[in-house]
């Protein structure tokens, strides 16, 4: 007797007697005889059994072991690999009965995700789910053979760590030992540069980060994301290394890709996608519209007039409305739109007393047939609204209809960022970034037109890798921290073991952190990353198999020094 996975029997095995293990995925009946889907991760076969032979009664996902003989199937099913032969049961044993589902395991369901998610364990059974599962593990291996192959060595860091700001919140770990926490971390980011000075040279590590902050359907809570840090290197060389990693994982997967990726610098993103990570499969750039601004027109009364033409397509008063609503969400002041048919003004959504302007507008730029968008407002919210706007063009109208792969660097950030609620500069990208050189005799003066040594990997509008070359001298890391008015006293409190190891001699270095979660979300055509990770939180943070998070006892809690406080808002 042979034991088999549910994929493995052909027509070779006709005659043998078989042992499968597995679960009901479907049952029917037709006259005496009962014929049986069995399921494992592998594949499905069909058994049959006689129902009035078989005491026990079966339902879909009980568990069972089958022992029978293999024949030829008198009609093939070719969407199975099993497809050509059966197995006549000759004993089958329940190893777990299941009770009636909360829904189908099968790819075309038609229920809540937050079912689905209730009851995880069940929705893992369905094949695009595990699959996904099963190529996240293909994927980790590929990345580590590629690295290790580089000479890189898989470091481990720490998961209790301390609080170091770096963009989001922290999670917070209270300690027996009052008033201390630990707090998990929001990248391994000081640990690696801490590895570069203690002359390992090449780091990697699939690390596991943790990130207090708004969901959305490329964001959990914790991820996974692909670490790397390297001595000796400058911004070209780490984004050498990484097309060549991103070509070796893509060809494991059968899909070919072309190295050298797109560089782009981030001004010039913004000021054509309205996003620092844009979407380059398709056009739709944004146009400059400044001929269009009028002090005496108050609907193009604002410094920045910037507009999107949607090439064939003519949207309705109902498509606007909702339209309207995501520029305004993303800080536009309002959407304005205009149909147009053989060159002609044929429906707007605002009224204005001389359209000759927007009309020559048109002639130039020889627009024909479709919708012209119009945002007027200041230029970040003008780039910002119309960006969002693009994306969800996209979504509504299938601007792209093939499976394509458009990489591209972001290059030449900011430094900083302007925080107007503190009324203070921070850093763009995080504290420890190197300044472009032509920067570094500048940028104390003026850190607004700084820019930095930082780089982003962006695919399919999605960022999937985001790295810097890093500072490596004290004395200019001091001065970083100044000029985000962090004090020395803060900075040593928050960083002090960080300062201390840049005084003892460290190399020049540089890395980058890649998503792995939201790179495989994006392989797999998912809508959302927590169709990627095998036990995610909801959109609300919730895991709602395990009902996490929850309240703790009052024992707990004064165990660790801990009282909740009457909720205010």
């Amino acid at each position: 007797m042979k034991l088999v996975n549910n994929n493995q029997l052909t027509k070779n095995n006709i005659g043998e007697k078989v042992s499968l293990f597995g679960w009901v995925h479907n049952i029917r009946k037709f006259k005496e005889f009962a014929f049986v889907d069995l399921r494992d991760r592998w594949g499905i076969t069909q058994f049959i059994y006689k129902t009035n032979d078989l005491k026990i009664q079966l339902t879909k996902e009980s568990v069972v072991n089958v022992i029978g003989i293999v024949r030829e199937r008198k009609e093939y099913n070719k969407d199975l690999k099993t497809g050509e032969i059966e197995v006549i049961a000759e004993e089958i044993k329940l190893l777990s009965k299941s009770k009636e589902l909360p829904f189908e395991i099968n790819d075309n369901i038609s229920v809540s995700e937050e079912l689905r998610l209730k009851y995880r364990y069940l929705d893992l059974r369905r094949n695009i789910l595990k699959n996904n599962i099963i190529l996240k593990h293909k994927i980790f291996k590929h990345l580590r053979d590629f690295l290790d192959n580089e000479e890189f060595i898989d470091i481990e860091t720490p998961i209790l760590a301390k609080s170091t700001p770096e963009g989001a919140r922290d999670f917070l770990v209270p300690t027996r030992n009052y008033k201390h926490f630990f707090a998990l971390p929001q990248s391994p980011q000081l640990f690696k540069q801490i590895l570069m000075a203690a002359g390992f040279e090449k780091y990697f590590q699939f690390a596991k980060v943790f990130r207090d902050e708004d969901l959305r359907k490329d964001r959990q809570y914790e991820f996974f994301q692909l670490d790397m840090e390297m001595s000796f290197v400058d911004e070209i060389d780490v984004q050498n290394l990484v097309e060549k990693m991103m070509q070796y994982l893509f060809k494991k997967l059968g899909i070919d890709i072309k190295i050298p990726f797109e560089r782009m610098q981030y001004d010039y993103a913004i000021d054509n996608y309205g996003s620092d990570k844009p979407d380059l499969r398709y056009e739709n750039k944004l146009i400059n519209a400044n001929v269009l601004n009028n002090p005496n027109e108050f609907l193009f009364k604002n410094s920045t007039t910037k507009s999107i033409f949607l090439d064939d397509i003519e949207i309705s008063k109902k498509e606007f409305k909702f339209l309207d609503e995501i520029v305004q969400k993303n800080k536009g002041n309002r959407l304005l739109y205009l149909n147009i048919k053989d060159g002609e003004i044929i429906n707007s959504s605002f009224k204005i007393s001389d359209f000759s302007q927007i009309k020559n507008f048109i002639i130039d730029n020889e627009f024909l047939n479709g919708t012209l968008f119009l945002v007027n407002d200041e230029y970040m919210n003008v780039c910002q609204s119309l960006g969002a706007l693009r994306v969800e063009l996209n979504s509504l109208f299938k601007l792209v209809n093939e499976k394509i792969y458009k990489f591209a660097w972001i290059v030449d950030w900011p430094m900083f960022e302007f925080d107007e609620e503190n009324q203070r500069f921070v850093a763009a990208h995080h504290p420890f970034t190197m300044f472009k050189e032509e920067s570094l005799e500048t940028f104390e003066k003026d850190p607004k037109n700084a820019r930095a040594k930082a780089y982003d990997l962006v695919l399919n509008g999605f960022e999937i890798a985001g790295g810097s070359i890093r500072i490596h001298d004290a004395e200019l890391q001091r001065k970083m921290f100044k000029t985000i008015s962090m004090s020395l006293e803060k900075a040593q409190e928050q960083f002090g073991f960080f300062l201390n190891s840049l005084e003892y001699g460290i190399p020049p270095h540089g890395g980058i952190a890649l998503g792995l979660d939201r790179l495989i979300m994006i392989l797999t055509n998912s809508d959302s990353i927590r169709d990627v990770i095998p036990f995610p939180v909801n959109s609300k943070g919730i895991n709602l198999m395990l009902e996490s998070p929850s309240e703790v006892s009052k024992e707990q809690l004064d165990e660790y020094y801990l009282d909740i406080q009457k909720k205010t808002h």
